[in-house]
């Protein structure tokens, strides 16, 4: 904490932020081989998450790319990644593209830490419940299929 006015820094925020969101070993799913990466905080998720919808949308595209980067370069702790890499780094080029692509989803919160597939598991087609108003509460009458007792009866209830 500052010592002159009592308020936390940001070294504070980061430090505590270390020991409360350590680092989870992850196996890439292409190469098989394994990283130790720090995910961000759902707070953390929701803001890159804002800021990547602003620069989609918008003819800023370097500035997406490069807040992905960051984001990137961030969640690894070991191996490090960079572009110009040194020792115990890596350059993003000599991971295999699904591998790529597992990090950047990893980065934005759609791969949950058992490795679930949060878009696949909610969201796609298959497991997409129906759209529409649905029966019971507030949501309407529920729709059943006619059925015929004697098959004697027309339509409106009138017998034969």
């Amino acid at each position: 904490m500052s010592k002159e006015n009592g308020i936390a820094s940001a070294e504070d925020f980061k430090n505590a932020a270390s020991t409360v969101n350590s680092p989870e070993r992850v196996v890439l799913p292409k190469s098989g081989l394994t990283v130790l990466l720090r995910r961000p905080t759902a707070f953390g998720v929701w803001m890159l998450d804002q800021r990547v919808e602003e620069l989609k949308n918008s003819e800023r595209f370097s500035e997406w790319r490069e807040l992905i980067c960051k984001s990137l370069e961030d969640a690894f702790v070991q191996p490090k990644l960079s572009l110009q890499p040194g020792p115990d780094q890596i350059h993003p080029d000599w991971l295999p593209e699904e591998d790529q692509v597992f990090l950047v989803r990893w980065v934005r919160g759609l791969i949950a830490p058992d490795g679930t597939d949060l878009v696949e598991k909610f969201f796609r087609e298959r497991g997409r419940p129906p759209v529409g108003p649905t029966a019971g509460a507030g949501g309407g009458d529920a729709a059943l299929p006619a059925v015929s007792t004697s098959g004697t009866e027309r339509p409106g209830g009138a017998s034969a």
